[in-house]
């Protein structure tokens, strides 16, 4: 192929295995590597069926989404280079039949690890099957390849949280993964439950836990095949590509977004002495980082000091585009007044009250009274006409999602980006635009798109993109001000 992408010719002509694809992140990568390198050979997808439906019939559906509209624009015939694999991660040999084994063996050389359980609250025993022994059986179909050119990971930036200054290296863990699996393989769960919160030690949750050990088994096992770790931070809606604010579920970021503009999330958690930092990555940059790893493997193996290391790239904006708990909830705070969600029960505050022990008494009584009180009137309504009551439940999983990422909220990283810096100065500039890396991020606008996002896409709400984010902002004299840090402790 003769094309002017680097990246494009290097998937030219080869097939890539993705586990995950059915993911977040998974559908931007694999729309993504179709519509960018459009002379890949083939894409497997890994999919379980499930709901008499077979793994292909699962990936069609998925094709069908707002997300693929543009590749299906671009190139109709899209999906006779997908194949869904039926299959299972926490099966050996991925659950996949000698049939399909053969065939992907066979023809493939790149391997885009994606899947995960991000479930923060996850017992240890199914989140250690799912990234630790997951990831274990994915490389070893890498290792069962005839050719195999690149393995690229998955992980999460929070993979070291229990350490403040986070380099583009594998750490060691608390525990050897052999150890882990064989404790969680052999105690009852029970007995688990018990000792998970020795085992954390100063991880926050199961889930940054297992995916650190996880990188330790990968340069473990993975043995001569070029490897690459990709660490996002809090991965959110999409920036540009294929479209601005595309997004299919309400965890994390996208959670509190829906929480403070229904009215259910009045605070959360930061230090209460300082605006704490937080960290943000769009998943169309994560999933050009995904796939340019693989392509930097290739290209640019040479240039590292040691080729058998696996190679870590953290990518995180803090230290190109700092944003504060203080601004996001700022921005979320009028948006959500501006711009009302259908589910909203009371008018947002003004600004997300960040706290540690302060705020005391308004807390309480926006805990315990106002709130509980508000959705008790909504579901009584809600079944006087007949509806189904979710206000108090809804407020409930709200509390929950506060809860599990405050410790998010109140705690900052400074992540080294050396690798990711290099990554994107080694590439040319037709790819550094095709596969854009650029994390220099208008905070303002951003949470503007996101939150056209959650309304369109989340919440089948429409949108009116004219005028455009910049001239609403231009034209919305009260969109982004935020309430000053002084004020904020008044």
């Amino acid at each position: 192929m003769n094309s002017p992408s680097a990246v494009a010719r290097f998937y030219a002509g080869r097939s890539v295995f993705i586990t995950g694809g059915a993911g977040f992140v998974g559908k931007n990568t694999v729309e993504k590597l179709l519509r960018s390198c459009p002379a890949v050979e083939r894409v497997f997808v890994l999919m379980r069926p499930k709901k008499n439906k077979t793994a292909q019939q699962r990936l069609e559906e998925i094709a069908k989404l707002p997300v693929f509209e543009r590749l299906s624009r671009e190139q109709p015939n899209f999906m006779r280079k997908i194949v869904g694999v039926p299959g299972d991660l926490l099966q050996p040999g991925l659950g996949i039949s000698d049939a399909d084994h053969s065939r992907i063996s066979a023809s493939t050389s790149v391997v885009l690890h994606i899947a995960a359980t991000v479930n923060f609250v996850e017992p240890i025993r199914d989140a250690v099957a799912t990234n630790v022994l997951g990831t274990r059986n994915s490389i070893q179909l890498a290792h069962s390849l005839k050719n195999p050119e690149a393995f690229v990971h998955v992980s999460t930036a929070y993979s070291n949280s229990d350490k403040s200054v986070v380099e583009e290296k594998v750490y060691d863990p608390p525990i050897d993964p052999e150890k882990l699996i064989s404790l969680v393989y052999t105690l009852n769960p029970e007995q688990l439950a018990m000792i998970t919160p020795s085992l954390l030690g100063a991880f926050p949750n199961t889930y940054t836990f297992t995916k650190g050990v996880t990188e330790r088994l990968i340069e473990n096992e993975i043995g001569s095949i070029p490897c690459a770790i990709v660490r996002p931070s809090i991965i959110t809606p999409t920036i540009r590509e294929p479209f601005e604010g595309w997004v299919d579920n309400i965890t994390g970021f996208n959670g509190v977004m829906s929480g403070v503009g229904s009215g259910m999330l009045a605070y959360i958690k930061c230090t209460g002495v300082k605006d704490t930092k937080l960290d943000l990555i769009p998943v169309d940059l994560t999933a050009n980082a995904v796939i340019a790893a693989a392509w930097d493997l290739h290209a640019n193996r040479h240039l590292k000091a040691d080729p058998s290391k696996v190679t870590v790239y953290n990518l995180t904006t803090g230290d190109v585009s700092p944003l504060t708990t203080h601004e996001c909830g700022g921005f979320m705070a009028v948006y959500g007044n501006q711009y009302p969600l259908p589910t909203k029960i009371r008018k947002t505050s003004r600004f997300l009250h960040v706290w540690d022990n302060g705020y005391w008494l308004y807390r309480k009584f926006d805990q315990h009274i106002e709130l509980p009180l508000r959705c008790y009137v909504a579901d009584t309504v809600a079944k006087i006409t007949g509806k189904k009551p979710r206000a108090t439940r809804t407020m409930q999983l709200y509390n929950m999602l506060r809860d599990v990422l405050g410790f998010f909220t109140s705690t900052e990283w400074d992540w080294k980006t050396d690798n990711l810096r290099r990554l994107e100065k080694n590439m040319s500039p037709i790819d550094r635009k095709t596969f854009d890396l650029n994390r220099e991020i208008a905070w303002d606008k951003y949470h503007l798109i996101s939150w056209f996002g959650v309304r369109k896409y989340v919440y089948k709400q429409p949108v009116d993109l004219t005028p455009s984010v910049e001239e609403q902002l231009t034209r919305d004299e009260s969109s982004v001000v935020i309430p000053s840090s002084s004020e904020l402790k008044q």
